[in-house]
């Protein structure tokens, strides 16, 4: 569902599969009870700031080394995952 919805080939699936994985274990689980997998594996609560839609429009910022006083700072790319 997640790409189909964001319009992206099977050959994202992985990176799918893995963004879902970390939002699941983000989440609160019954077996846990008021705790989330991430909570019980670190001991600190998951920073759900940085979640953002998969397969959303963004900017890659460029490394200055790798661009000219002209060029762009930033290209536009798919969102799909953190590294």
């Amino acid at each position: 569902a997640m790409l189909h919805e964001a319009g992206l080939s099977g050959a994202f699936w992985p990176e799918a599969h893995e963004y879902a994985t970390t939002v699941y274990n983000m989440t609160i689980s019954k077996t846990l009870i008021d705790s989330t997998p991430h909570e019980a594996l670190r001991g600190t609560k998951p920073d759900v700031s940085t979640l953002r839609v998969f397969g959303s429009r963004c900017h890659v910022r460029v490394s200055p080394e790798l661009r000219h006083k002209l060029d762009a700072h930033s290209l536009d790319g798919i969102f799909c995952g953190f590294t």
